[in-house]
């Protein structure tokens, strides 16, 4: 397999991660009515930070326009996942946007906030597994080993804020809640 392949695995599984965080904080809040903003925001600035800004732009300039060079068929879907990138976009600002007046105490629907978390960690499961279940198989069988020397070369060079031991102070909180909810729950064993 290709070297930006498990890259991009490995980051789309570090992404889960961040995703889980926020489900689980709309769990908490359900619960509770209490969120944690400056856990939701260190989680909203790492995904504008390392997804949006290093992961997409590379699956775009790298992987999607070698496989179109080599796969003409593969066109219209990679337009597709194009968009979900830019759709993505406004829905990380329609998050943000959500927070910040529910940090503010800005009157703000409970259940609308639920809805805007929930949609969007949906919509990145669904094109994550677009992404891995159609155009990685397609990039294996329609990309020549030259086209993965300067693919490889590409993501190597990704340095992910929250998982390459380049931990920030930032995000401390985030990477402590990531490893929390990674952990396997102990179950009690039956008699």
């Amino acid at each position: 397999m290709a070297k930006a392949i498990e890259i991009l695995r490995r980051e789309h599984a570090n992404m889960l991660k961040v995703l889980a965080v926020l489900d689980a904080e709309v769990r908490n809040f359900r619960e509770s009515g209490a969120l944690d903003y400056d856990l939701l925001f260190a989680a909203i600035d790492y995904i504008e930070t390392f997804p949006d800004k290093v992961h997409h732009p590379k699956e775009e300039r790298f992987l999607f326009a070698a496989l179109e060079r080599r796969n003409a068929d593969a066109k219209a879907f990679l337009d597709d996942l194009r968009d979900e990138h830019a759709r993505e976009v406004g829905m990380i600002a329609k998050l943000r946007a959500a927070v910040e007046a529910m940090s503010i105490e800005v009157p703000f629907d409970k259940a609308a906030f639920e809805k805007i978390v929930s949609d969007y960690t949906a919509f990145v499961h669904a094109h994550m597994r677009k992404e891995e279940m159609k155009i990685f198989p397609l990039a294996h069988d329609s990309l020549a080993p030259e086209d993965w020397v300067e693919i490889d070369r590409a993501f190597d060079e990704n340095r992910d804020p929250l998982f390459d031991d380049q931990e920030t102070e930032r995000y401390r909180e985030l990477l402590r809640r990531v490893i929390y909810l990674s952990k396997p729950v102990a179950r009690a064993e039956h008699s």
